[in-house]
């Protein structure tokens, strides 16, 4: 006989009012003992001689979960945010004075490591269980938290809407009174009707153009557009421990050829220690004769990297193309035509009479801008006396499908 109530209150407001703020002294004083202990936990991980790839699976599943689970309602500030993202990825990669953390952070996992968005998963996680169990409740919140601008001073802050809203605006994402999220790249997220693994795919989007934000003014990646970190780490699983740590200081920006050490007054002489010209990336790479007989098995990847991806000279990441936003966006205003539904045919049916086929094609497969692919489930109701390779024949001469040939699914 429990009623709730749908009339929604700010939870800052509730907690302004008693003896003892949200922001409290108590609650501060735990924040922080659990940043103290995140960060020694960062320093016993990079003391260990493990793969870059666990180390990086680590931080996401022992760190940050025992670090920051439980703080969606505490706003950390930038520079406590920074420090943890170089402690991590110091625990990663080294101390490397001129790798990038963002890289760090993105190529070595398939899941996202940053601890603010770590942080803005959990708070959206939150909400989306709100409008799960309590539609109206949850609406009216999310309505209250949209009409107002995040503030701009933290001791503003109080209570997990303001928190969320802040968090939101912090990292460049807009939210609409209906529970949409607006992103870049034409990203979106509906949080009453979306499930936890959308969550995690929009977060991982926006991530992406995050990092391609934070990068582009470092040396050789002014054109990266965004970073596909899952398909960089995927790449390199396939490499084994060794392998790994030869390619991590390439990966996250950290490799120093002579020139960038003495322009860095590092040493004495910006010649290569191999032939003596004027050492550089490009130098190292490409022209060097020391390496020519290795570099002379791998002509035609070089000529495709100097082509398409010049920045593997300098980061040797995967980047995500400008044109597959317009594909998204083009995608999402397709309309996949309606088909009747087949389950009554299954009713009372044998096993062995099902027969389903699968039906592909591919437009513009060679063209980055252009490519579509569909496919369709189709099922065969001719009954088992029936020739399907008859009927398959039939339908390819007269370019219509049979009438015993039943849609189960659509996609593009």
């Amino acid at each position: 006989n429990t009623r709730f109530g749908f009339k929604s209150r700010g939870l800052g407001d509730v907690y302004k009012r008693q003896p003892f703020t949200y922001h409290g002294r108590a609650n501060a004083r735990e924040r922080d003992r659990r940043l103290c202990e995140g960060h020694e936990r960062l320093k016993r991980l990079r003391a260990l001689h493990r793969p870059v790839s666990l180390k990086a699976a680590l931080v996401q599943t022992t760190v940050w979960s025992s670090t920051l689970y439980g703080l969606e309602a505490s706003l950390l500030p930038v520079t406590t945010v920074h420090k943890l993202r170089a402690a991590a990825a110091r625990a990663i990669i080294g101390t490397s004075q001129v790798k990038s953390p963002w890289l760090a952070l993105s190529c070595f996992n398939q899941r996202c490591q940053d601890p603010e968005f770590y942080l803005l998963s959990q708070c959206l996680r939150a909400h989306r269980r709100l409008h799960h169990h309590h539609p109206e409740l949850g609406l009216s919140c999310w309505r209250r938290a949209a009409a107002q601008p995040p503030p701009t001073a933290r001791q503003g802050i109080v209570g997990p809407a303001a928190v969320l809203s802040a968090l939101l605006g912090r990292n460049g994402l807009s939210i609409e009174p209906c529970g949409r999220i607006r992103g870049p790249g034409l990203h979106q997220l509906t949080l009453p009707t979306c499930s936890p693994r959308d969550v995690n795919s929009f977060l991982q989007a926006v991530w992406q153009h995050r990092v391609g934000d934070e990068i582009r003014h470092r040396n050789g990646l002014g054109t990266v557009y965004a970073v596909d970190g899952p398909a960089t780490a995927r790449a390199l699983s396939k490499l084994p421990a060794w392998k790994q740590a030869m390619v991590a200081p390439n990966v996250v920006g950290s490799f120093l050829s002579q020139g960038s050490k003495f322009k860095a007054n590092l040493v004495d002489s910006p010649a290569c220690l191999r032939c003596g010209v004027h050492d550089s990336k490009h130098h190292r790479l490409l022209e060097c004769p020391h390496f020519n007989t290795v570099r002379r098995a791998h002509a035609h990847t070089l000529r495709q990297v100097q082509k398409s991806a010049p920045e593997w000279l300098h980061a040797a990441i995967m980047t995500v193309s400008p044109d597959q936003d317009v594909l998204v966006a083009s995608l999402r205003s397709r309309q996949i035509p309606a088909y009747p539904s087949v389950l009554h045919t299954w009713r009372g049916a044998p096993v062995q009479d099902y027969r389903f086929y699968l039906d592909a094609s591919a437009a513009n497969p060679t063209e980055p801008c252009g490519r579509l692919a569909a496919c369709a489930v189709v099922q065969d109701l001719s009954g088992p006396g029936t020739d399907p390779m008859t009927l398959l024949r039939q339908w390819h001469h007269h370019c219509v499908p049979c009438d015993s040939f039943c849609t189960i699914s659509l996609a593009l």
